[in-house]
């Protein structure tokens, strides 16, 4: 009775064993880091069951290229009544710096005047406002000499770009 029940048992784990197939998901490689109002190609999902590749179908697809952030497509196929899930994860980023521009202005002034700083103008690929502007300014009216003065600007995803002017003191 016992080598029947055994018998039984592994005809049964060989039956349910050979009915599941073996399945395999393959996200196609694609450029899923993209930067900002650039275009992104979507690429598959494939799903092998046992011997064969099917592609997988797109059930959602978030990305939106003309906004920075985090996006996803999700694939999905479906086989003797199960549902396969794939999910891409594409990254909208800014990696351009800011444009920075010296506004004109009077950069040679006589010892002893007053320089005044007419600073600069900032646009970028994406950020309107928002920006960091820093300057380093050594200049000393009052001393003969050539001075700098570095202007770092910085954008909302951490771009950055300096600009240097040159003021001299004169006699």
């Amino acid at each position: 009775m016992k080598k029947i029940m055994l018998v039984l048992v592994v005809t049964l784990v060989f039956l349910l064993t050979s009915c599941s197939p073996t399945v395999s998901i393959n996200l196609i490689k694609s450029n899923d880091n993209i930067e900002v109002y650039d275009h992104h190609v979507v690429k598959s999902c494939e799903i092998t069951i046992d011997d064969s590749t099917y592609s997988m179908k797109i059930a959602a697809n978030n990305v939106d290229s003309d906004t920075v952030g985090t996006y996803t497509i999700d694939y999905e196929y479906e086989f003797d009544g199960d549902v396969y899930l794939c999910t891409r994860y594409v990254f909208v980023t800014d990696q351009t710096a800011p444009t920075v521009v010296l506004n004109p202005g009077i950069d040679t002034v006589q010892v002893g005047s007053q320089w005044i700083d007419t600073g600069v103008t900032v646009t970028d690929n994406y950020y309107t406002t928002g920006f960091t502007v820093e300057i380093e300014n050594d200049v000393n009216s009052s001393q003969i000499g050539e001075y700098v003065v570095s202007y770092v600007v910085t954008d909302g995803s951490g771009n950055i770009t300096t600009v240097e002017r040159i003021i001299h003191v004169v006699e």
